[in-house]
């Protein structure tokens, strides 16, 4: 149970680097940064394959978690294409 219990925090935590890394993404942009997704990516892979390796206490949750991450993923990945294009067309901040 302590095992349980230790892999559940460590996945809260690996969460909780990506939620804030996107957030820092996206102030990055309203800033008129395009920020490297890289080590982003790294951590997105991380939280992946623990939640995977994690048994969940609620499937649906689970499953919801992963969508709304890439959900934000996306959504940060059309505003730093939409930003990109911006600065090719004279447009850019």
């Amino acid at each position: 149970m302590i095992q349980a219990a230790s892999a559940k925090d460590s996945l809260l935590i690996k969460a909780g680097k990506v939620d804030a890394m996107i957030i820092e993404a996206l102030q990055r942009l309203e800033d008129g940064k395009v920020m490297d997704l890289s080590e982003l990516n790294i951590r997105v892979q991380e939280l992946c394959d623990a939640i995977i390796r994690t048994p969940p206490e609620d499937p649906k949750n689970t499953t919801k978690r992963l969508n709304s991450i890439v959900h934000a993923i996306e959504s940060l990945e059309k505003k730093m294409k939409a930003l990109s294009l911006n600065r090719e067309d004279g447009r850019g901040y």
